[in-house]
C-alpha cells in the first residue's frame, strides 16, 4: 500500500504544482559520455537487480512522465525495444529514474542519458539520478518505443520481465475492489474472467489454500493514477457520481498505453503522466459493464423466507455527539443510511431478519438497549404499514443489575407478525470467558401462523479478523481460536435449546467473520449442519477485502431444518459498489438500496416440513378419505404419519397402509403398498363417523413434524 511512504518522505509532495507540458520543443542534443550499461543489464532477470549501489550510465527514451504528484521521476526505455521483439528475454528494458529535486528538460519522446545510482524502492528498480553527479541529460529527438503485449496469462512474477516498459493490457481484467479509488486513485484488477475467491472460502487452509493465496497475489494488478499522494472522491480520475462500475466490470483501455511499474507490494499499471477527475475521458480507461446491479433478490421459493444483514453500524446516536458511536455522523447521514437500510429489507421480502451491528443504546444513556432496532422497525413500519414488523426485544440477561459488559453494537432480529408469532422470549448465552471480545447471540423461537412448524433462530456477530500483530500464516485472520470458542459455545446453547423445546429446526444465522472453510464455520459442519449458500447458490458471496470475495456471513441450519430449504440467495447490492456510494461516501444516494452496507444480506426459503390434502365423504356413519402427503425429504417403509381424529370418528382400516388409534391419534405406519413418489404418498381410509358425521383431523405430523394441511 501507498501508506508506507515515510522511508522517502520527500516523495510525498509534488515537485511543481501545474501539468507538465508533454510535448518538448527541439533540444539541442547534449554532448553525453559513451553508455557503459544497458537498462536490461540494470534490471537483470530476477526480482531485484544484480548492480544494486552501483554507479551507471545508460541511454532511453523518456516513455512516463511523473515528475508531478509525488513519485519525482520518469520512466526510461532503451530505445527500439518493445513490441513483438524482445532482443532481451527475460529482462526488463525499462525503468524508473529517480529526480527527487533534480530538474531537467527532458520530457516524453526525448532520448536521454541517465547517470545515477541503482536502488531498489519497494520492490521498483530503479536509477537514483538525485544525488551529487546523477544527471539526466537530452541528447536529441527520440521515438517512443511500441508497447508490449500483457495479456492476462502474464502473472506475478512473470511481469518483471516488463517492469518500466511501456505495456498494452490485452485479453480481459476485472475490477476486483474499488476500496482505494477515493484515497489513492487506484482500482484493483484481477486476470482472467474468473473472481479472486478468498483462498479459505474455496478450501481448508493449509496447502491448497496456500497456492489459492498466491495465484490470487499473482492475479493482481493494480490500474493507478500516476500519482503517489492521496485523493479524494471528487478528484479521483476513474469512477463519477452518474455512472456505475463494479466489482466484476471489465476494464476497457481502449488504445492506451501504460507502464507497468511495480509499488508497495503491487504491480501498477501507470498512466504516462498523472491524471485526476479533470483529465478527458479519452486519455483514461474505463469500464464495461459485466456484473449489472441486481434489482431484486433471487427467487428462493418457500412458504417463509428468513435473512441475515449486517447493517453496518445502524445508530441513532451521532458520532458527532458522541465518540462511542459508530455509525452516521449526522442527521443528514443518518437519513440516507435509514432510507437505504429500510428500502433494503423491505424489498428482500424476507419474513424473519437477523440483524448485525445494530446500536447497543444501553451504552449511551438509555435503559434497554432496543433504542435504535426499534427506530428501524419504526422505519419499517412507516414504508410498509403500521404493524408490518416488529422486533425481539434483547434477553433480560444483556442488561440491568447482573449483565455482563456488552459491546456497543448488538444483534438483533426482526419479523412480520402476519407470518411467525415468537414463542417465548429471547434468549442468550452469557458467558464472558467466550463473549468479552464479541456480541452474545440472541435466541428465539418462532411459530409460522400457517402451523407449518416452529423453528429458532440464533442471530451472531463473531469477533472480527482485525487486530494488531502479524496475520497467522494459516490465513483464518486473527482471533480464530476465539471465533472457534464462539461457534463452540453457539452449537451447545443450540443443542440445549432444541433439547429443551423438543423443536429440532434450527438456523444459526450472521456475521461470523469466518469464511466457508474456517475452522468456526467447521464447528457446525461437524455437528451436521448445512451451510446453506455454498450448497444452494455456490458462487455468490457476501464480502470483497482486498480484492477477494468470500461470505464472513452465513445461514446453517440444523438437519431438521436443512430438508425444508427451498432455495437460498446472496442480493449483492453492497459488497460489489463503490463505498463512495455509502451513507457515508461522497456521493450517497437515498433513493436507492445500493451500498446500503458493506456486507450483502443472504435470503433463504423453507417450507413445510410436509403438507397434507385431505378430502372426505360419508354415507350416514361410515364415512371414506383420500389423503395425500407432501414431504420435504424422501418417505420410507418407516415413515409415521400422526393426525388428531375428530371427536367420535373410529377409523377402521387403510389402503396400502396399517392405521392404529388410541383416542383420538391415529397413527399409519407402512407404506409398502402405498403409492410413493420421491416428495410423498397417497392412501384412502375408511371409519365410522361420530354423531356429526366425519370431522377434519385438527393437525397432522410427519415423523414428528408438523404439516400443513391444504386445500
Amino acid at each position: 500500500m501507498k501508506t508506507h511512504v515515510q522511508g522517502r518522505p520527500g516523495r510525498l509532495f509534488a515537485a511543481a504544482a501545474g501539468a507538465l507540458a508533454l510535448t518538448a520543443a527541439v533540444v539541442v542534443p547534449a554532448q553525453g559520455a559513451e553508455s557503459t550499461t544497458t537498462i536490461a543489464q540494470v534490471q537483470g532477470t530476477g526480482d531485484t537487480s544484480p548492480m544494486l549501489d552501483q554507479t551507471v550510465v545508460v541511454d532511453g527514451v523518456v516513455t512516463a512522465d511523473h515528475r508531478t504528484g509525488g513519485y519525482r521521476g520518469l520512466y526510461v526505455q532503451t530505445a527500439g525495444s518493445g513490441g513483438a521483439s524482445d532482443a532481451t528475454p527475460g529482462a526488463s528494458d525499462g525503468v524508473f529514474v529517480y529526480l527527487g529535486g533534480r530538474t531537467t528538460d527532458a520530457a516524453i519522446g526525448d532520448a536521454v542519458q541517465v547517470t545515477g545510482v541503482v536502488t531498489e524502492y519497494y520492490g521498483l528498480t530503479e536509477i537514483n539520478a538525485s544525488r551529487t553527479g546523477g544527471s539526466v541529460a537530452v541528447t536529441g529527438p527520440g521515438v517512443l518505443p511500441q508497447p508490449v503485449s500483457l495479456p492476462d496469462s502474464v502473472l506475478g512474477s512473470d511481469r518483471e520481465q516488463y517492469e518500466g516498459m511501456l505495456v498494452d493490457p490485452t485479453d480481459d481484467y476485472l475490477v476486483a475492489s474499488l476500496h482505494e479509488v477515493d484515497r489513492y486513485g487506484t482500482v484493483w484488477l484481477s486476470a482472467g474472467l474468473a473472481p479472486l475467491v478468498t483462498s479459505t472460502e474455496a478450501t481448508r487452509p493449509g496447502p491448497d489454500a496456500v497456492a489459492i493465496a498466491a495465484d490470487n497475489a499473482a492475479r493482481r494488478l493494480l490500474l493507478d493514477d500516476a500519482k503517489s499522494q492521496q485523493v479524494t472522491a471528487q478528484t479521483q480520475p476513474y469512477l463519477t457520481a452518474d455512472h456505475v462500475v463494479r466489482v466484476g466490470d471489465q476494464l476497457d483501455s481502449g488504445d492506451l498505453t501504460y507502464v507497468l511499474s511495480y509499488g508497495y507490494d503491487e504491480w501498477r499499471l501507470q498512466p504516462l503522466t498523472p491524471i485526476d477527475a479533470s483529465t478527458p475521458a479519452s486519455q483514461k480507461a474505463s469500464f464495461s459493464t459485466l456484473d449489472p446491479r441486481p434489482e431484486a433478490p433471487t427467487q428462493v421459493g418457500g412458504d417463509l423466507q428468513l435473512a441475515t444483514f449486517n447493517v453496518f453500524n445502524y445508530f441513532t446516536t451521532f458520532r458527532a455527539d458522541d465518540d462511542l458511536a459508530r455509525g452516521a455522523d449526522d442527521q443528514a447521514q443518518f437519513d440516507i443510511q435509514k432510507a437505504k437500510i429500510v428500502a433494503a429489507i423491505s424489498a428482500l421480502g424476507a419474513d424473519v431478519v437477523a440483524l448485525q451491528e445494530i446500536e447497543n443504546a444501553i451504552h449511551f444513556g438509555s435503559a434497554t438497549p432496543d433504542a435504535a432496532i426499534a427506530d428501524l422497525v419504526d422505519g419499517l413500519n412507516a414504508a410498509a404499514g403500521a404493524g408490518t414488523w416488529a422486533y425481539v426485544p434483547t434477553p433480560a440477561a444483556l442488561y440491568g443489575d447482573g449483565a455482563p459488559a456488552t459491546d456497543v453494537i448488538m444483534n438483533a432480529i426482526i419479523y412480520r407478525p402476519a407470518a411467525v408469532v415468537p414463542v417465548g422470549d429471547a434468549t442468550t448465552d452469557v458467558d464472558e470467558t467466550v463473549w468479552d471480545i464479541a456480541r452474545e447471540p440472541i435466541a428465539q423461537r418462532f411459530s409460522p401462523v400457517d402451523g407449518s412448524g416452529d423453528f429458532w433462530v440464533i442471530a451472531n456477530h463473531f469477533k472480527s479478523k482485525g487486530g494488531d500483530g502479524p496475520e497467522p500464516a494459516d490465513g483464518q485472520g486473527l482471533f480464530n481460536a476465539e471465533r472457534v470458542a464462539q461457534a463452540t459455545a453457539v452449537r451447545d446453547l443450540a443443542q440445549r435449546l432444541v433439547s429443551d423445546s423438543g423443536v429440532a429446526s434450527l438456523a444459526v444465522m450472521g456475521d461470523l467473520n469466518s469464511y466457508a472453510h474456517e475452522d468456526p464455520v467447521q464447528v457446525f459442519l461437524d455437528a451436521g449442519y448445512t451451510d446453506v449458500v455454498p450448497t444452494l447458490a455456490a458462487g455468490q458471496y457476501t464480502y470483497t477485502y482486498d480484492g477477494e470475495r468470500g461470505s464472513l456471513d452465513h445461514v446453517l441450519v440444523d438437519p431438521a431444518l436443512a430438508v425444508r430449504l427451498t432455495g437460498a440467495g446472496v442480493w449483492d447490492i453492497n459488497a460489489s459498489e463503490w463505498p463512495a456510494r455509502g451513507y457515508y461516501g461522497a456521493y450517497p444516494d437515498a433513493s436507492t438500496v445500493y451500498r446500503a452496507s458493506d456486507h450483502d444480506p443472504i435470503l433463504v426459503g423453507i417450507t413445510a416440513f410436509c403438507t397434507i390434502e385431505y378430502r372426505a365423504w360419508d354415507a350416514h356413519r361410515t364415512f371414506g378419505a383420500f389423503l395425500r402427503v407432501h414431504a420435504s425429504g424422501p418417505l420410507g417403509s418407516g415413515s409415521v404419519l400422526t393426525w388428531t381424529a375428530g371427536e367420535g370418528t373410529q377409523y377402521l382400516t387403510g389402503f396400502g397402509v396399517r392405521l392404529r388409534q388410541r383416542g383420538d391419534q391415529v397413527t399409519v405406519t407402512g407404506t409398502e403398498r402405498t403409492t410413493v413418489t420421491p416428495d410423498g404418498a397417497a392412501f384412502g381410509v375408511l371409519g365410522l363417523a361420530g354423531p356429526g358425521g366425519p370431522a377434519a383431523p385438527s393437525s397432522f405430523a410427519l415423523d414428528g413434524h408438523a404439516c400443513t394441511l391444504t386445500d
